[in-house]
């Protein structure tokens, strides 16, 4: 499975493909000139924020609009489109999670030729290939679930209490903490989110 996510001046932000590292600077723009144009055409075919094309090959192309940024998937015929209809939400959910929904629309608003890459490199990057990698080989991610660190509960909430203040200092809306194998740790909103 491929996942591409373009900005709207069409500059990739992330292209992942299904087991493959990273790829090469002129793959990558390619890779990305090539997913708007086929955004531009599901868009003059297609209405709704989900747009399927099925190919005679059996490959399927999901195009999901979350303004600012557009979400592509690329699948074989036997995924399910509601399983990659819930991937390509929570890859949305985990980048507006990063950066804030209104931030995401300020900044491309001020800016369109933005280049989100540049604010992904390092935690936020690996991060988003860790869910990818995930709705092949946890199950719980398919459900929207995460499994949970087995930890005391004086220790949970040590580091609970941690993510609080890291989370009300840095203005975030939400915390999360997962442990090196994908595990939460724990997580909190703050109080002006519920």
């Amino acid at each position: 499975m491929t996942f591409v996510v373009v900005s709207p001046a069409g500059k990739p932000v992330l292209i992942s493909r299904g087991g493959h590292g990273d790829e090469e600077e002129m793959v990558y723009t390619g890779l990305a000139a090539t997913a708007r144009a086929l955004l531009s055409f599901a868009d003059s075919k297609f209405q709704g924020p989900l747009r399927v094309l099925k190919k005679s090959s059996g490959r399927q192309l999901y195009f999901l609009d979350c303004p600012p940024l557009s979400f592509i998937a690329v699948t074989d015929a036997s995924t399910p489109g509601a399983v990659t209809r819930a991937r390509l939400a929570l890859l949305h959910a985990q980048i507006a999670g990063l950066f804030t929904q209104p931030a995401l629309c300020a900044m491309y608003e001020r800016e369109p030729g933005f280049d989100l890459r540049r604010l992904l490199v390092g935690s936020g990057d690996r991060m988003l290939r860790a869910l990818i990698e995930g709705f092949e080989t946890r199950p719980c991610s398919f459900l929207g679930a995460v499994p949970g660190r087995v930890m005391g509960c004086g220790r949970r909430r040590a580091i609970t209490d941690r993510l609080r203040l890291a989370v009300g200092g840095s203005g975030s809306a939400f915390g999360v903490l997962f442990d090196g194998e994908g595990r939460l740790v724990s997580s909190i909103a703050s109080p002006m989110t519920g």
